[in-house]
């Protein structure tokens, strides 16, 4: 874990993280970190993944919503199983999704969320809830 982490440092160090470069702590560890593009208008967030191929390692579609609210997500026009974490405004994880088939349009539905972060299934890392936010 801490090598992955390391490298996960370096690769964030190394190159132009899109919109957003983040860590994830549980108490005073890192337990996690990426890089994300931030879509923060309704249109972006409706889009979402759809029609993108599937994110690399590291990287992540950060949802930005304008006040912390009920966030659902559906994956219903994805190609790819997805990995969802909800976090309020102060930066805790309210709840982690895991394994949003591809095709699934049913809603996923957490409270008091402000940022939705969206990884590639599998590819996203040990986060849970409770975990803090820094961007």
């Amino acid at each position: 874990m801490t090598v992955r982490l390391g490298l996960a440092a370096l690769w964030l160090a190394g190159c132009a993280c899109g919109d957003r470069a983040f860590t994830v702590h549980r108490g005073d560890a890192e337990v996690a970190a990426g890089c994300a593009e931030v879509a923060a208008t309704a249109a972006a967030r409706s889009v979402g993944l759809s029609g993108r191929p599937a994110l690399p390692e590291g990287r992540a579609l950060w949802l930005e919503f304008p006040l912390s609210t009920e966030a659902c997500i559906v994956n219903g026009a994805v190609g790819f199983a997805i990995d969802v974490t909800y976090v309020s405004a102060d930066g805790v994880v309210r709840a982690v999704e895991r394994g949003f088939p591809a095709g699934d349009a049913a809603p996923r539905c957490h409270d008091d969320v402000r940022h939705v972060i969206e990884w590639t299934a599998a590819s996203a890392p040990e986060i849970r809830a409770g975990d803090r936010v820094r961007w």
